[in-house]
């Protein structure tokens, strides 16, 4: 192979990689953007759990007399 030949078979490869790189971040943001969707959808459910929690301990209380808590931790 000429000096020449080489010259474009390596830049041929550096493009190459450069595609392969930028194809890689690709899929990786689109993968993190998954992620942090099912991440956001999981924690609304766990607040969504958590208030329905405290509105059963609320009517609890009052069905059963118990006084609620004064506020803070116990």
């Amino acid at each position: 192979m000429t000096v020449e030949q080489l010259v474009q078979v390596n830049q041929n490869l550096v493009e190459l990689i450069r595609k392969q790189e930028r194809s890689a971040e690709d899929q990786l943001r689109a993968l993190m953007g998954q992620v942090a969707s099912q991440a956001e959808k999981t924690s609304a459910k766990y607040v969504a759990a958590g208030e329905a929690l405290e509105i059963l301990a609320r009517q609890w209380r009052a069905q059963s007399g118990t006084p609620p808590p004064s506020g803070g931790s116990p």
